[in-house]
């Protein structure tokens, strides 16, 4: 059961799957708020010894360093709702290369992170006997590819790599599949695939579906430097779902997020 709540968690953080391969700017970053909810299924919830409902919190910052480099940063909280110590919470880094960027809006980029648990700054309710941290360093490819045209503008975004857990949890690869489609500045569809395959243990392997729309508040709008009320950095509000398609006993997520440049 832990290695699903931890892929969960994982793929919850929505700036995973929008920054994908791109690197931020220099001296610009992105900041992406999420709450999330793991919903049991019906006779699980109403059977006290099934599936618990989690809920989860995360906070995801990306910096453009220099050019071409980008500096990540994720903080994040689970509270389970059946077992009130059994809380955990874990802080990772990140760093984000570009090396490769083509005539045609494609870009490759390689990024290295770890994971660290953080329970003990959140008081004995987190770190629990039931409560099982995540503890990782991983290695990953990105591929990324934009296009536009009269109909709009789309994205691709597709990541591959090898997750190292420093725990009593099994090592893992991991295959992340977005597509975004957005056929007018202020309005975003996307849907990702995740995938996630631990070669010592076959029986944990999920491929997770998560569809979302998100709406920019403010865009296409250009702040006017003279103006006493020109607009500010525009907000995106970002409504999803998951669902791992080979466990569709497991129960699935939704999320909200709110998205702020800066």
């Amino acid at each position: 059961m832990h290695g699903r709540r931890m892929l969960f968690a994982a793929v919850m953080v929505p700036g995973l799957a929008q920054a994908g391969a791109w690197t931020q700017p220099a001296g610009e970053g992105l900041a992406i708020s999420s709450a999330s909810l793991g919903v049991a299924p019906v006779l699980a919830t109403a059977n006290p010894a099934g599936d618990r409902e989690d809920s989860f919190t995360s906070v995801y910052l990306e910096y453009g360093l220099v050019e071409g480099l980008t500096l990540g940063a994720t903080m994040f909280a689970e509270v389970a709702t059946q077992a009130r110590t059994d809380h955990t919470a874990s802080a990772g880094l990140f760093l984000r290369k570009r090396v490769w960027q083509g005539a045609r809006g494609g870009v490759v980029s390689v990024q290295a992170g770890g994971v660290h648990p953080i329970d003990g700054l959140f008081g004995p309710q987190f770190g629990g006997a039931g409560a099982e941290p995540t503890k990782e360093v991983s290695l990953r490819l990105l591929y990324g590819r934009g296009f536009g045209g009269a109909w709009g503008t789309a994205f691709l975004s597709t990541e591959t790599g090898f997750h190292r857990q420093l725990n009593a949890e099994p090592d893992a690869w991991r295959l992340d599949l977005t597509a975004g489609f957005a056929p007018d500045p202020c309005c975003l569809m996307m849907l990702s695939a995740y995938t996630s395959v631990t070669p010592s243990d076959s029986g944990s392997s999920s491929l997770k579906l998560a569809p979302s729309v998100a709406y920019t508040f403010g865009a296409g709008e250009e702040p006017d430097a003279d103006a006493e009320d020109a607009p500010g950095q525009p907000v995106t509000l970002q409504l999803g779902l998951l669902q791992d398609v080979l466990d569709l006993g497991a129960g699935f997520g939704v999320q909200v997020s709110i998205w702020r440049p800066f």
